[in-house]
């Protein structure tokens, strides 16, 4: 008897270990992209910003410009889109950036000289040689193909698309 009530105790000083989420990421594989960015700025303004790397009126005013030229049909059918169709889908979607912003906002060198000055400008401040830019990264959770192995696999121990 007296071991029986040890091993109840035991049980009730295990400790149980709770991550703690923010409410809107707990729902982002049950929706798609757009309803998550829609909650994040009705709810969640400062995750917003984080989560885009721009404020809302920014967004809303790159998404009105590249809108036009990356629109598709939309079917019923259609739930979210597989990893095949986003991987065709981003570099189309960064072409339709570059295009709406390169003659207001992407001065891109146009010669060795430009390209130069850049690279000693990273070596200056960064200590970084031969550079000619730099860009920031999102990786996308995904639910992966079957059979895909771990070529959907990252570092942070989630299953990811970039």
């Amino acid at each position: 008897m007296y071991t029986y009530y040890r091993i109840l105790k035991k049980k009730d000083k295990k400790r149980y270990i709770r991550t703690w989420i923010k409410k809107w990421k707990k729902d982002r594989n049950l929706y798609g992209h757009m309803p998550l960015v829609h909650k994040l700025k009705e709810n969640y303004p400062d995750d917003y910003k984080n989560y885009l790397r721009m404020d809302s009126h920014t967004f809303d005013k790159l998404f009105t410009m590249i809108t036009p030229k990356i629109i598709k049909q939309d079917t019923v059918m259609r739930h979210r889109i597989g990893a095949s169709t986003l991987c065709d889908l981003i570099p189309e979607t960064c072409r339709a950036i570059y295009e709406s912003l390169k003659d207001e906002y992407m001065k891109f060198p146009t010669s060795k000289e430009e390209w130069i000055d850049i690279a000693k400008g990273f070596e200056n401040k960064w200590q970084f040689i031969n550079c000619g830019g730099a860009l920031d990264g999102k990786h996308i959770r995904i639910v992966p193909p079957p059979h895909s192995g771990a070529q959907y696999y990252n570092y942070n121990n989630f299953i990811q698309l970039f």
